[in-house]
């Protein structure tokens, strides 16, 4: 299962960031999904509540938060979110049609929760639901899309 290596390297950043801050406990992790995302809520959610058994992180609330598809003109430099049916994403998904690859989270600076990006590219069957508003091009670059961000860590210090 992806989603449980992706939470055991959640929980090796969460657990890092206790550490540097001499924490107590970990109250909460607010996570950041694309819709598009190959993870799903429940399953990271799941994933996250048994690696964290045992460990400073256990019963910390995960909180999700899914984000829109980004993507920017190459006719006339046009930012705008597209809306992807629902079932054309379950097919995606469902078939497999993407790349994939999994770097790990990145460690975060003490004191700091600024939003750290993690990026898994995929979906190029995407290109077909966007036409500019401005420009009326189909040529664009997909700007957030799938990415998977660690936005904040609560801790009881």
């Amino acid at each position: 299962m992806h989603e449980f290596s992706m939470a055991e390297e959640l929980l090796d950043v969460v657990k890092a960031n206790a550490s540097a801050n001499n924490a107590k406990k970990v109250i909460s992790v607010k996570l950041k999904i694309s819709n598009l995302s190959l993870i799903t809520s429940e399953a990271i959610s799941l994933s996250f509540k048994a690696v964290s058994k045992g460990t400073i992180a256990e019963g910390a609330a995960l909180i999700i938060e899914r984000m829109p598809v980004v993507v920017r003109c190459r006719g006339c430099g046009l930012e705008a979110v597209i809306n992807i049916p629902e079932d054309t994403i379950n097919k995606i998904k469902d078939t497999g049609e993407h790349e994939h690859h999994n770097p790990p989270f990145p460690p975060l600076v003490k004191g700091g929760n600024r939003g750290i990006k993690v990026e898994v590219r995929i979906y190029p069957l995407i290109k077909e639901f966007f036409n500019c508003h401005n420009c009326g091009s189909k040529d664009f670059d997909i700007i957030s899309s799938d990415e998977i961000y660690l936005e904040r860590v609560e801790l009881d210090v």
